[in-house]
């Protein structure tokens, strides 16, 4: 990365294409990085927070989003993860809230939604991002944003957003987010055995050791 920089490679060069899968079995992965991706972007998907510092430092646009509105900071909280990805299929909360961190201090948007209407808040929701989610509302994300499906955060942790599976309609319920969520806006659990999907075990390939 640094030759490359050194050699005047373009930090905001973005992807034109997705990026065809190679065999049926790499079939969806890593499709959230398509059209518009940049290296920042595929960085923070990693949670790479060297890498994201830096590009950062030569210029990299912070604010940059895919053609479908995912910014850095929605990839690093996992907007758009399928449990096939291999990018960042192994990042941390501690690495993700890091690599957050340091867009928000470049002036991403910790609101900003993709074009589902999906936030930050969303992706850490949904795959049970507890810490990730405290951290995004210490940096003021709001917690109640409703996306274009009418889900807020707290809905996609207990699972009525669904998200998983071939069809993404399967549902896996993260009640130690949703508590945090709960606790943090202020708005009330439903009432046990009310929740639309069933507590089930997080997908083996979940990114960033996410609550079981």
């Amino acid at each position: 990365m640094t030759k490359l920089l050194a050699k005047g490679a373009d930090v905001n060069a973005a992807l034109t294409q997705q990026i065809p899968y190679r065999t049926k079995l790499d079939r969806g992965g890593d499709s959230v990085m398509g059209a518009g991706t940049t290296p920042l972007i595929r960085a923070a998907k990693a949670g790479d927070s060297t890498v994201i510092g830096l590009l950062l430092e030569k210029g990299a646009n912070a604010k940059a989003t895919t053609r479908n509105g995912v910014s850095a900071v929605m990839m690093a909280a996992n907007v758009g993860t399928r449990e096939e990805d291999m990018t960042g299929r192994n990042k941390t909360p501690r690495e993700a809230i890091e690599s957050i961190g340091l867009l928000l201090a470049a002036g991403a948007d910790v609101n900003g939604s993709d074009t589902q209407g999906r936030t930050a808040a969303h992706g850490a929701a949904l795959w049970g991002l507890t810490d990730v989610i405290r951290f995004l509302h210490q940096k003021g994300a709001a917690l109640d944003v409703k996306d274009k499906r009418g889900f807020t955060p707290l809905d996609t942790a207990l699972g009525k957003a669904g998200g998983f599976g071939f069809d993404q309609k399967s549902a896996v319920v993260r009640m130690d987010t949703a508590k945090a969520i709960s606790e943090l806006t202020g708005v009330p659990l439903p009432a046990p055995g009310t929740t639309q999907a069933a507590a089930g075990p997080a997908p083996a390939a979940a990114a960033g050791n996410p609550e079981p």
